[in-house]
């Protein structure tokens, strides 16, 4: 509906943020979004921490996160599964983000 507001935050190798902060989901801005996620294309690699990092801090009335993603991280600076969740746990322990993951075509990990 349009009284929510939402953001965006692609990433591969680099991060990329459709906007500085949440807008009203009105027709233009979803059409607006759209666009740039079709522009976005396709990485060869996976900065899943840069991606929640950013969202931590992408605006003060976020409250959730809905991270989608077609596989393991494989860039930036964490990597490590475990680490990544300690890390991110960490810095959301004052900010109770709500953290939702949705994978697409992925095999799972193994430790």
């Amino acid at each position: 509906p349009g009284d929510v507001e939402f953001g965006i935050v692609g990433f591969h190798t680099r991060i990329h943020q459709w906007n500085d902060g949440l807008v009203e989901a009105t027709v233009e801005n979803k059409d607006l979004a759209i666009e740039f996620v079709r522009g976005l294309g396709y990485g060869d690699r996976t900065n899943t921490y840069g991606a929640l990092r950013t969202a931590l801090d992408y605006d003060a009335e976020l409250e959730a996160v809905y991270l989608l993603t077609d596989g393991k991280p494989t860039i930036g600076e964490l990597v490590a599964h475990q680490s990544i969740l300690m890390d991110i746990l960490h810095r959301n322990r004052f900010r109770h983000l709500n953290l939702n993951t949705i994978g697409v075509a992925v095999d799972g990990f193994t430790q």
